[in-house]
């Protein structure tokens, strides 16, 4: 009769690397054969450049794919941070308006004990 045991966590680590350094081959020669640059240097780029870089490739060229995902990674940042400024203002807002709130319900609560007992 043979047991199964679970692998060591070494062994299964070092599966997982290996699978990470396969990828990271594999990426490097198809970046290697489109002549597309490597994700960091892609992501250093300016925007003039990846702009230059995006007219070397034709639109359904994989380096067209791979730049046209840099500006959708670029704006989805920049819209992060508009949403972040954004959410500050309204939270500012709110506390404007609910002080606003509470201060207009004591001044009506005290009108109204004083023109109660004015008018009496």
């Amino acid at each position: 009769m043979f047991l199964l045991r679970p692998m060591s966590r070494s062994v299964s680590e070092r599966k997982m690397n290996t699978l990470q350094n396969d990828k990271e081959e594999q990426d490097f020669r198809s970046r290697s054969y489109y002549d597309i640059p490597s994700k960091e240097k892609i992501e250093s780029m300016s925007g003039i450049d990846l702009a230059v870089l995006q007219l070397k490739y034709k639109p359904d060229d994989p380096g067209s794919i791979v730049v046209l995902n840099e500006w959708r990674r670029r704006d989805k940042i920049e819209q992060h941070e508009l949403n972040k400024k954004l959410i500050k203002s309204q939270n500012k807002t709110a506390v404007v308006a609910s002080i606003f709130g509470i201060t207009g319900t004591i001044i009506g609560a005290i009108l109204t004990v004083i023109l109660t007992k004015v008018f009496k």
